[in-house]
């Protein structure tokens, strides 16, 4: 199965506001690329939605 690559830019608020919900509760995130099977590229490339992997792990 191929999925569709997504690649959100830094500058989206949805990238700004995550980075600073972790930094409120103490975690020093960096925005970095990831490579894996996932649902968002779908999501990003058929409804125009920024996406982001946030968690475990990620």
């Amino acid at each position: 199965m191929e999925m569709p690559g997504v690649r959100t830019s830094p500058d989206r608020p949805l990238v700004a506001n995550a980075v600073s919900a972790l930094a409120d509760v103490g975690v020093d995130s960096g925005v970095t690329g990831w490579s894996a099977a996932r649902d968002g590229g779908f999501v990003a490339r058929d409804f125009g939605v920024p996406v982001i992997v946030l968690g475990p792990g990620a």
